[in-house]
């Protein structure tokens, strides 16, 4: 179901508050031309090898993306929320691919379509909507690498929760170790190592100081391991 034009304009604003508060008369018409959809729950939204038609913005709801192993396993790849775009459909815009993996509505779900033809003149015309999408896209990017590297090394967190009780001393001192040392311990990337010790200090099990590592909860880790 469409909502009346008005509703679309509150929306942005609610929604886009950046793109709103520019006066540019590409955007005003990207805003005018844009639907809002109303999609219900475990609705499909896209499969593999279908052209994207429109790029999408969630305002409601989310959107659960993934893709299905020859086996028939699904793997979720990342979920699009409120506020939040598709860096799948916003790529196969960019480029004109077909849609690689499936997309399926978690919950009743609002999304602001924009059809192709409309992106690519608002992409053309605005440079703050350039900026808009492009922001989006890599931040979204990021996201969807840490999702690989879950998927692809599960053993990182168990043999980095491992490395760090070997160097944790009785006393508990915190551990003089950088997170290129570590990386080479661990035959990965610096970056991988920052981002799963980030997510540590996240859960309150390590806390990150410069060029040291303060244990907190050595049991959890412990279990870790065990996983």
């Amino acid at each position: 179901m469409n909502k009346p034009d008005n509703q679309n304009t509150d929306l942005w604003h609610n929604h886009f508050p950046q793109l709103m508060q520019i006066e540019d008369p590409a955007i005003e018409r990207m805003v005018r031309k844009s639907r809002c959809l109303e999609v219900p729950a475990d609705f499909q939204v896209s499969m593999p090898g279908v052209e994207c038609n429109d790029y999408v913005l969630v305002v409601g709801g989310s959107i659960r993306v993934q893709i299905v192993t020859e086996k028939g396993r699904e793997v979720v790849l990342y979920h699009v929320r409120a506020g939040e775009g598709c860096i799948l459909t916003t790529s196969c815009l960019l480029s004109g691919a077909t849609f690689p993996a499936e997309g399926h509505t978690e919950e009743k779900t609002e999304i602001l379509a924009l059809s192709a033809t409309e992106f690519d003149i608002a992409i053309g015309a605005s440079s703050h909507f350039r900026h808009f999408v492009f922001t989006n896209f890599a931040h979204r990017l990021a996201s969807v690498i840490t999702r690989i590297e879950q998927l692809c090394s599960p053993s990182i967190d168990r043999n980095l929760a491992a490395a760090l009780l070997h160097l944790n001393g009785d006393d508990n001192q915190p551990i003089a170790a950088t997170h290129q040392e570590l990386a080479n311990e661990l035959g990965t990337a610096r970056e991988v190592v920052s981002r799963h010790l980030k997510r540590f200090e996240e859960q309150g099990w390590v806390s990150l100081g410069r060029g040291t590592i303060q244990i907190n909860s050595p049991d959890l880790l412990t279990d870790l391991t065990k996983s």
